[in-house]
């Protein structure tokens, strides 16, 4: 996938390559894909997603977070001054946040904790779904830095609930991109 960083929609592009890159992965697949979103989605309805013949069910979701500059595609740029007033030796950054949510046994029907052998079967599943992230992540990325993207950040994987029902991770990606848009001046 060659990327052309003056589109307005190549971080859209991304993340969608991103999605497809990682879904695969996912042993089972999850029963809800949300390839493009923005902000926080809601994950308590993971467990209405479990299919029809068992398993974990689940949410997949890449969901875009913020934009900002980078002066060296690790960090932000703290400010731009008036000698950056088109800020072309810049990259643009876009941040994504990767959650897998499965459905789990958070209680059992008389009110009791669930089984520690359940606990733990979520527990592997959770870091199965978030290995699988993390390995598609660095599979789909990397080969993109010789056609269009600038750098990428695999930051931390977090875990995430229980809540609703579910439980799983949150993966934070940062992709760089040349600022190649002109400014008018």
């Amino acid at each position: 996938m060659a990327i052309d960083p003056s589109s307005p929609r190549a971080f859209y592009d991304l993340q969608t390559e991103l999605a497809n890159c990682i879904l695969p992965l996912f042993t089972p697949p999850p029963a809800r894909i949300c390839r493009n979103a923005a902000g926080i989605v809601g994950w308590n309805g993971c467990c209405a997603s479990v299919p029809a013949t068992g398993g974990p069910g689940g949410q997949f979701v890449v969901s875009w977070q913020r934009d900002f500059y980078s002066e060296d595609g690790r960090s932000e740029a703290n400010f731009i001054n008036d000698d950056m007033a088109c800020p072309v030796n810049l990259l643009v950054g876009a941040e994504f946040v990767i959650n897998i949510m499965r459905c789990s046994k958070a209680i059992e029907q008389d009110g009791a904790a669930p089984d520690c052998a359940v606990v733990a079967a979520e527990a592997l599943q959770a870091r199965l779904d978030a290995s699988a992230v993390r390995r598609g992540v660095i599979c789909c990325l990397t080969p993109l830095l010789d056609q269009g993207l600038a750098a990428f950040q695999l930051l931390p994987t977090i875990a995430a609930g229980p809540g609703g029902g579910c439980i799983g991770s949150d993966t934070i990606v940062r992709l760089y991109l040349p600022n190649c848009l002109p400014c008018e001046v």
